[in-house]
């Protein structure tokens, strides 16, 4: 059941309207700091209706703020489909989905800590805030573009987080396989989880015949290539631990063994064929 639900999450026919009862809102103990400071923001959700997801693009000074780090240990995101942060143009997008409907205050997206590279008053600011409610349609809701301003400044003090040893693996919740006959390909819906210093990325890697493909970082829903009958799928915590699970496709593994003894029978029966060949030519 839960399979299903995930998949409708990246799937929703949404109906739009404008929001007066949500709200996204950042949060931080930092408004000044010098350069060399690492400054911790949390982006956050309000919402009086339930929600089961979001989709947001925050800009960010790329000449003053770098981003160090993306925390979503307490994140009300279940499912990731994008957490990309942009250095180049000074973005980050970010969409995703719940598997249990948010609704109250205090929601948080995520923690992103960037570092201050330089002077100056670093604005951040919520360009593409949508939220999809939980009422049976996925309905749209635009809120408000928001923004917020840090002061870099070298009277200022300099400041870093505690940074808390993290030991503990990130663990996948689920993975999910099925096979999608609108695209005639396998895609995998993944939940991966880290409780302390956040998840970092998850990466995936396919076994084609006997050969291992490189580990490219996948996000939901990721699509398989076809003819494979293994992957390997890892998570990978802000603190380098990791966790890694492994998983067949018994359909393509019987097909390929199917095809390997065939290919065997045939080869045989022609070495036969040829050998009596001989015996009847002496």
């Amino acid at each position: 059941m839960r399979k299903y639900l995930l998949f409708a999450i990246f799937l929703l026919v949404t109906v739009e309207v404008k929001a007066d009862s949500a709200r996204f809102y950042f949060e931080t103990k930092t408004r000044a700091a010098g350069p060399g400071s690492e400054i911790t923001i949390k982006l956050k959700l309000s919402s009086q209706d339930p929600i089961n997801a979001v989709n947001l693009i925050l800009n960010y000074p790329p000449e003053i703020f770098k981003p160090l780090a993306f925390n979503d240990s307490h994140s009300i995101i279940d499912v990731w489909k994008t957490r990309q942060m942009r250095v180049d143009n000074g973005a980050i997008y970010l969409a995703g989905g719940l598997t249990k409907p948010f609704s109250g205050t205090d929601g948080e997206i995520a923690e992103v800590i960037f570092s201050a590279q330089a002077e100056g008053l670093a604005r951040l600011e919520l360009v593409a805030a949508e939220i999809y409610l939980a009422d049976g349609f996925g309905t749209r809701q635009k809120l408000p573009e928001q923004e917020f301003e840090i002061l870099i400044d070298s009277q200022a003090v300099m400041v870093k987080p505690k940074v808390k040893i993290d030991r503990e693996p990130p663990r996948f919740e689920f993975t999910q396989t099925f096979w999608s006959p609108a695209e005639s390909v396998y895609l995998v819906i993944f939940q991966a989880k880290d409780s302390s210093s956040g998840l970092r990325a998850v990466y995936l890697r396919t076994m084609n015949w006997l050969k291992w493909t490189d580990w490219a970082e996948v996000t939901n829903p990721t699509k398989l290539p076809s003819s494979l009958w293994l992957y390997q799928i890892k998570a990978l915590d802000n603190q380098g631990n990791e966790h890694q699970e492994t998983f067949y496709l018994w359909r393509e593994l019987i097909l390929k063994i199917i095809y390997l003894v065939l290919i065997i029978v045939i080869l045989g029966g022609i070495i036969l064929l040829r050998k009596c060949q001989r015996l009847e030519k002496s």
